[in-house]
């Protein structure tokens, strides 16, 4: 009986068994799909986290991104690239390396004037604002412009790097215009007299001379660069080439038409067409060249004249100009506006609470954006390889 027994309960204890292997048999792909599903997820959130935005510079509640300051950098980086280019070409390094009197590099100083351009943009846009400004088709349609301007200048990997986006850069960009029409509106406020400032000025110290003239040089300069004056016999054909010049000057429809457009090295003249304005005492010219062109009236043709560097002649468009007197009193009025703006500024700002998320701004080096240009995309080194940051300090670290 005990054997019936046991023998009947055999199958019940298989069953068991079959069922516990079959369990374990399915538990080991659930569990990898949920530790697949798991690195997904963490994959995901720290995706997420990587593109969004980070917080840079807080002025009160107004957020500035990391790819607004990129905006600033890159916008302000693009106007010193000629003067970079020319330092280069007379210093032999970059401009961006030099350094001023106190040893500060302009790397240092003009990424210190974009921190105070992105301070300022959000404290008049804040007043703006208040003041009732909104944005406008015609900021909306400027501010397209410059953002396509700017949009399609960037490479991959600028846009990359910098982490800038056509739409943000948009919003940005309306900001600024909406920020510029209330500055020019404050300044033009002011209580500041055109007329006197005007009358500090005398035009007979400003007086222009509107010439367009031709030259030839008299020096020559040996292997070594040295210069020299020309020998009697060079000059003697120069001032022969000048005086031909001069009789087809007399007779031609157009003064500044005289040279041939295009001509091959070995047929091209060494005489130059050129145009000027001087003031008396501004040492554009010799003091007896200046003589000579005072006396002129109006569409007259000199002589060929021998200054200390060439022959000239010359021919008078204005002698009673007053762009360089108009010039004069422009800038001084804009001067005194700058003041008087900066004084009621300094006031404004001291009216905001500002938060600048340090460890962002020192990821960013002035003058390496626009560089990456002509930088392959696979050239990843440098300070801004942590573009958006992961670091935050305070409150500066939000994200969007």
């Amino acid at each position: 009986m005990n054997k019936a027994k046991t023998i009947l309960k055999a199958p019940e204890e298989n069953k068991k068994k079959k069922v516990q292997k079959d369990y374990h048999s399915r538990k080991t792909p659930i569990l990898v799909g949920a530790l697949v599903f798991l690195v997904v997820v963490i994959c995901l959130v720290v995706g997420v986290e990587q593109l969004q935005r980070k917080v840079i510079l807080k002025v009160n509640d107004s957020k500035v991104y990391y790819d607004d300051a990129m905006f600033y950098v890159y916008t302000t980086e693009n106007q010193f690239t000629y003067l970079d280019q020319l330092y280069q070409q007379f210093n032999g390094g970059s401009y961006w390396d030099g350094v001023n009197d106190d040893g500060v590099s302009n790397r240092v100083l003009v990424k210190e004037n974009v921190l105070a351009s992105m301070i300022q943009t959000e404290i008049l846009y804040d007043q703006a604002v208040k003041a009732g400004y909104t944005v406008t088709e015609e900021d909306t349609a400027k501010a397209e412009e410059l953002t396509r301007g700017c949009w399609d200048q960037l490479n991959t990997k600028q846009k990359t790097k910098s982490r800038m986006s056509y739409k943000n850069i948009l919003k940005l960009t309306e900001k600024m215009q909406v920020m510029q029409r209330y500055k020019q509106d404050l300044i033009d406020g002011f209580d500041i007299d055109d007329e006197a400032i005007k009358a500090e000025f005398k035009y007979e110290d400003y007086r222009q001379y509107d010439i367009q003239y031709y030259f030839v040089s008299t020096k020559t300069k040996d292997a070594d660069g040295n210069e020299a004056d020309a020998s009697a016999d060079e000059k003697q054909a120069l001032k022969a080439e000048m005086e031909a010049l001069l009789a087809e000057a007399k007779t031609a429809e157009d003064f500044t038409k005289l040279l041939p457009e295009e001509a091959d090295d070995a047929d091209k003249s060494s005489i130059e067409y050129k145009s000027a304005g001087f003031v008396v005492g501004d040492e554009q010219f010799t003091e007896a060249l200046e003589k000579e062109f005072v006396k002129m009236n109006n569409d007259e043709i000199s002589a060929v004249l021998e200054g200390e560097d060439g022959y000239y002649f010359v021919k008078m468009i204005n002698n009673n100009s007053t762009a360089k007197y108009d010039e004069t009193v422009k800038d001084a009025i804009s001067d005194a506006e700058t003041s008087r703006f900066d004084e009621e500024y300094d006031k404004l700002y001291g009216e905001y609470n500002i938060k600048l998320n340090q460890s962002l701004w020192d990821s960013i080096t002035m003058g390496k954006l626009i560089s990456l240009a002509d930088t392959p995309a696979e050239n990843t080194d440098g300070a801004d390889d942590n573009a958006g940051g992961n670091e935050a300090d305070g409150d500066t670290g939000e994200s969007e």
